[in-house]
Formats: C-alpha cells, structure tokens, sequence
C-alpha cells in the first residue's frame, strides 16, 4: 500500500474480477450522470474493463434516462466499493453510447437470453404500471434471438480520473490518478 503504480495496478484488477467473477463486491457499480435535477445515480453491472484504453463498460436500455442524460452531457463518474479489501474507487471520464453499431451487436450476442429479457420491455424503463409484472411480455416457448436489440446499448466510458481511498483501521489512505497526454500521474493526498 505504499507504491502508487501497485494501488493503481490493483484498483484495474478489482474492476476486472469484478467482471470475471458474478459473486466479486465490484461486479456493480454506482454510475452517475447529470440530469434536469443534478445529479442522477444508479446501480449497473460491470460487464467489461479494459485497462489498456482505461474503459469501463455497462449495457443500457436506449429509452433509459441516462442515456438521454449521456447524450446532453457525456461526463460520468463510477464508484466501486470492496468491502473485504476496504478500497473505495471513484473513477470519472467521459461516456460513449454504442446504439445498433459493431460493438453493440458483438456483445448483443454474447449476452444469454435470459440477460436480453430486460431489453424487451413493453415501455421505457421509468414508465408508470398499474401491475408489476405487466413491464416485460411473457416468456415465449421460442423468443427471436434479436427481439429487444433495438433497446440495447453499450455505455463506454474512458476514464481520465481515479480517487483511491482505503478505510482501515490503521489509518486511511488516499491516492490521486490523472490520465495526462499519455500517462497516469500519481499523488498521494489528504483522505
């Protein structure tokens, strides 16, 4: 914990298993964007990190808020807490929508059938109902693979910022990571 370049190589691992592992503490993250209120926080799933073009990515539903939210003002920012490791991530960037293009339909058919089942909702995601069960259409015997694919995105975000805060016992400690031309830079602030 006291080698920044380790801190930052770890908080990437974290983010990573979180993908890999269904069970991890980091396979969902708080995403925050702005709207007409301020602020706007939900709860994602983690589906893919790429550490190398400091990307973070989710699926969303087209008609959803955020992406409306994206599509006025495209800075978002995560946040990421372990509770086992006491690490808290905050990470900032910009967000990119990936509608009906290459990359959507790549990971459109990566995704189970059982995932795509929230795409294929009768109304946008927000929309009043009367009856709870009424939002998704029922199970069919046999669902065309690409019914829903017209609501489904990819949200890319590229992370330029990352606040690293440990809560431990012994003292906590912070660390600062900027993206700058082409590296990170590093610092150790107050927690």
């Amino acid at each position: 914990m006291d080698d920044l370049l380790e801190i930052l190589t770890g908080a990437w691992r974290m983010l990573q298993d979180g993908v890999e592992d269904d069970q991890h503490p980091c396979r969902t993250a708080l995403l925050a964007t702005t709207g007409p209120a301020g602020a706007s926080l939900r709860t994602v799933v983690l589906r893919q990190v790429i550490e190398a073009g400091r990307l973070l990515r989710c699926y969303t539903d087209v008609r959803s808020a955020k992406v409306a939210e994206i599509q006025r003002d495209p800075r978002v920012s995560w946040l990421v807490y372990h509770p086992g490791e006491k690490v808290q991530l905050r990470l900032s960037g910009r967000a990119v929508l990936h509608m009906a293009d290459n990359l959507a339909k790549a990971r459109w058919q990566a995704t189970p059938d059982v995932r795509r089942q929230v795409y294929r909702g009768v109304a946008p995601p927000g929309t009043p109902l009367d009856d709870p069960t009424a939002a998704f259409p029922p199970p069919a015997a046999e669902t065309a693979p690409d019914e829903g694919w017209e609501n489904f995105a990819v949200l890319s975000s590229q992370i330029d910022s990352i606040d690293w805060l440990y809560v431990g016992r012994q003292g906590h400690r912070r660390a600062k990571f900027r993206w700058q031309g082409d590296e990170w830079t590093t610092s150790w602030v107050v927690p």
